[in-house]
């Protein structure tokens, strides 16, 4: 989705791109747990969402896969970039 929006210099640096895609990731996981503490704050749903600890390792294991994830993408990234020059 980001492809057509960044420019060939950006392309380039993959710990850019790399930090970008991990930044996503956790921005969206943040959100996320925003919606699970408004169902805590407003609907009174504390023992099924679960407490801090499990926010915390919701974001943990957001953190990892997004970084699992960067590392296929930029493999993806790299080896179409080689075959299109």
């Amino acid at each position: 989705m980001l492809k057509p929006h960044i420019n060939k210099k950006f392309k380039n640096n993959t710990a850019l791109l790399a930090l970008i895609l991990i930044l996503i990731a956790m921005g969206t996981g943040a959100f996320i747990e925003i919606i699970e503490f408004n169902a805590v704050v407003f609907l009174g749903a504390a023992e099924r969402v679960g407490d801090y600890f499990n926010n915390t390792l919701d974001l943990v294991f957001n953190l990892i896969g997004s970084i699992i994830a960067c590392f296929f993408i930029i493999y993806h990234h790299k080896k179409e970039t080689k075959t299109i020059s």
